[in-house]
């Protein structure tokens, strides 16, 4: 069973329920066009690092702010 998204940010109380499907389209568009399997591993913090399709994602749905972004990125389903 998976837990359901948080409605809001519980920071900021920014909704969030209504960007998860997005966020997770939006993840599976980037990887493939990275050319990376759905459930590979990333490297963070080599000299090569650039943004991950999870990163690019939430830029594209506007969450700015690192409270949100926690809540979507770490969420059970991702």
């Amino acid at each position: 069973m998976e837990f359901p998204v948080p409605i809001r940010c519980y920071t900021c109380n920014l909704p969030l329920a209504g960007r998860w499907l997005t966020f997770l389209e939006l993840v599976k568009t980037f990887r493939k066009e990275d050319g990376r399997p759905e459930d590979s591993e990333i490297q963070y913090l080599t000299t090569e690092t650039k943004v991950t399709a999870e990163g690019r994602a939430l830029n594209k749905l506007g969450l700015t702010r690192e409270c949100c972004r926690v809540k979507l990125f770490t969420h059970a389903g991702v």
